[in-house]
């Protein structure tokens, strides 16, 4: 018995003892695997980043440009952004002056035509005014002749303000005054104004036949000295006559004879003739002056606008040209050059560098 004991504990392992030691050796070797592990991993870690390091170097190999390189860059990128914002600053300051000057400008087409039609109802007031103790007795309700007188002398100063505003200014009315900026209307207004009334065109402006009379030949060459001394003459003859009807005495204004008198007199036949013919074509003419000096504006900004974009683009035509041209072609045959040098780079090499492949892909 003794004996068996002795043999079992000198050849055999208690079963506790044996479980604790398999346990011992299986920790140490999950220890050593873990630890391999992690020095593994590390070392992938420690790779990634020094890969990521030289691709970053590279690229900033690539992308690094000398301070000459930087500076021409800079300045033909400055160059074109000038040359664009001063095409558009100058478009922006050509169209701003362009519309003030328009706009300063309408209203003399605007008060002409104003004046020609104040002409017609000057003259219609006066009519009005030499019938108005016959439409007394025959109208509802009739204007008395102190008011018709009172029309009629508004008429004249209004007439009166609209010919020397026209010419030489009116700050209420917005005028600057029209002399020496049209040839034709100087000389209408001050020159010799039959040279552009023709028979044709004064007749044409009334169903009434003229005959035979000529601007020469109108109250001895009046219109010779210009279109101002006509207006000068209608507007003081028109002054005459209201004088004339508001002076005449009560019991002469139902007067037939005298209504029949005054409508067949030389005085009024001319004063119609001018306000029919000769003075209306003459300021007709001499309105579409205004309405010719903003057509001829309008043309000459169009003109000035189309220079300046043709200048422009010869501008940039010539900046591709000089600038962005050669440097298009430096840039293409440096990239050339490169891939060149890249054929000569064995396939194995490329493919075994991380960094490499990344620039070959990236070129």
């Amino acid at each position: 018995m003794v004996a068996d004991w002795i043999y079992v504990s000198n050849n055999a392992v208690p079963p506790v003892f044996a479980v604790s030691c398999a346990t011992v050796d299986t920790a140490d070797d999950s220890g050593a695997d873990q630890q391999d592990q992690t020095d593994a991993n590390t070392a992938n870690a420690t790779g990634a980043v020094a890969v990521k390091a030289k691709a970053k170097r590279a690229r900033a190999r690539r992308y690094q440009r000398s301070a000459r390189g930087k500076v021409i860059l800079l300045s033909t990128v400055a160059a074109l952004f000038v040359v664009t914002t001063g095409y558009f600053v100058m478009s922006y300051l050509l169209s701003d002056r362009h519309l003030s000057s328009s706009t300063k400008l309408l209203p003399e087409s605007v008060y002409a035509f104003r004046r020609l039609n104040r002409v017609r109802t000057l003259l219609s007031g006066i009519m009005r005014l030499v019938v108005s103790p016959v439409l007394l007795t025959t109208e509802f309700r009739p204007f008395y002749p102190e008011i018709l007188a009172s029309q009629v002398q508004a008429d004249l100063q209004d007439l009166n303000r609209l010919q020397q505003g026209l010419l030489y200014g009116d700050p209420e009315w917005d005028l600057s005054g029209s002399i020496r900026r049209n040839k034709m209307r100087d000389d209408l207004e001050f020159g010799n104004a039959c040279a552009y009334l023709d028979e044709s065109g004064m007749d044409s402006m009334d169903e009434v036949d003229i005959g035979s009379m000529t601007c020469e030949g109108f109250m001895n060459g009046l219109f010779l000295r210009g279109l101002s001394a006509g207006m000068s003459f209608f507007v003081d003859s028109a002054a005459q006559t209201l004088t004339q009807l508001t002076a005449l005495p009560a019991e002469q204004l139902t007067n037939i004879t005298r209504i029949r008198n005054f409508l067949t007199s030389p005085e009024w036949s001319t004063l119609e003739l001018m306000d029919r013919n000769i003075l209306r074509y003459g300021l007709v003419l001499e309105s579409r002056t205004y309405v010719a000096d903003l057509v001829d504006m309008n043309a000459a900004f169009v003109t000035m606008r189309a220079g300046l974009l043709a200048g422009f683009l010869v501008a940039l035509a010539v900046a591709y040209w000089l600038v962005y041209e050669p440097m298009i072609r430096s840039l293409d045959l440096q990239l050339k050059q490169a891939r060149s040098l890249l054929v000569m780079i064995p396939p194995d090499l490329v493919q075994g560098s991380l960094a490499m492949r990344k620039i070959i892909m990236n070129t």
